[in-house]
């Protein structure tokens, strides 16, 4: 007996069971946690600690500026000098800033002089025109006919001049509102001199000149000429003319943060992670750990001739952004959008 063989029956096909798996037709409860919390993958779902479409993450080493970067222009400093604060920049940046601020400054304060010149002027107009009414007011009341009803609509006339009031007089028989056109805003509200019109206003300027970076007053007598240890020549004192031609000549940016300057004491690298301080007689930059170890212990500046006594105000500790390690600098980038509750 012939019997046909058995046909193979087609089986659904499934998608994977994983939780990565995006290309269902439906929004999984997975996927929604993950829609929620602002990525589109479960890996990396572990990673969000904020609400709803928002993250954040530590800035690593790549987006972080170098210890002896100037805050403003973002490149190696040729001729460096520091804030008392600790802040870093290319003497020719930091004085262009400060010049520019001194001439937006000017051009501020102009304008607020101006402004007040013209409020005072106005202020002075209105007095010369209620005083130009007044004036009117009391010829009127005093060359009108002689009869009580004109005297008395004369008076009412001068007190309709006063600013919130109204009087009424006599013509010919009809009694008419002589206000002035004091209430003709009521009707005539639509008008274009009736329109209100909103004046800006200019404050008055700071002219104070404050550092870009801390905010505090910040004067050219302040910054502190800083003198690095170039780790080519460990005998180079960072000063002079020609030690800033070196530098200018030098491919500061082609070398590693670490492998530019050293410190003059321990010769060791100087870079993001070390703690650098700037001794503010000599300029010269030596780590923390030469400060505590050898500068403290007599409070001498050992690059002056003769030493000189330092204070606490005279160690100027370099302030930097840290290397991207949770331990050194929290430089962190926030993410904000709008989420979608699903």
């Amino acid at each position: 007996r012939f019997q046909a063989p058995a046909q193979a029956v087609p089986q659904a096909v499934m998608g994977k069971h994983s939780k990565n798996n995006n290309d269902r037709a439906f929004f999984t409860y997975h996927e929604r946690k993950a829609a929620q919390k602002g990525y589109a993958a479960s890996a990396f779902y572990k990673h969000a600690n904020s609400g709803y479409g928002g993250g954040d993450i530590k800035v690593g080493s790549d987006s972080l500026r170098d210890f002896d970067a100037c805050c403003l222009s973002l490149h190696p400093c040729r001729d460096p000098v520091i804030t008392p604060e600790g802040f870093l920049f290319e003497r020719e940046a930091i004085y262009e800033f400060i010049l520019q601020k001194r001439k937006d400054n000017e051009r501020a304060l102009a304008a607020w002089a101006a402004q007040e010149a013209a409020d005072a002027e106005e202020a002075a107009q209105g007095r010369r025109e209620a005083e130009a009414r007044s004036i009117e007011a009391f010829e009127r009341a005093q060359s009108g006919p002689v009869t009580a009803v004109a005297a008395a609509s004369s008076l009412a006339v001068g007190a309709a001049l006063v600013p919130g009031g109204g009087a009424k007089s006599m013509v010919r028989g009809h009694v008419i509102n002589d206000d002035r056109s004091k209430h003709a805003t009521d009707l005539n509200f639509w008008t274009p001199q009736e329109a209100p019109s909103a004046k800006a206003r200019v404050e008055k300027p700071d002219t104070t000149i404050r550092c870009p970076m801390s905010g505090e007053p910040l004067r050219l007598k302040q910054l502190v000429r800083v003198r690095f240890t170039h780790a080519d020549d460990p005998n180079d004192d960072g000063g002079g003319e020609a030690s800033v031609a070196a530098a200018a000549g030098s491919s500061l940016e082609g070398k590693r943060a670490n492998e530019r300057y050293i410190c003059p004491l321990t010769k060791k690298g100087l870079s993001n992670a070390t703690q650098c301080v700037v001794l503010r007689p000599s300029g010269r930059v030596i780590t923390k750990h030469a400060v505590d170890q050898i500068v403290k212990q007599d409070w001498l500046d050992p690059f002056t001739e003769p030493p000189v006594k330092l204070k606490e105000k005279d160690l100027i500790t370099i302030r930097t952004e840290g290397t991207g390690f949770a331990s050194r600098g929290k430089t962190e980038v926030k993410k904000r959008s709008p989420g979608v509750k699903y």
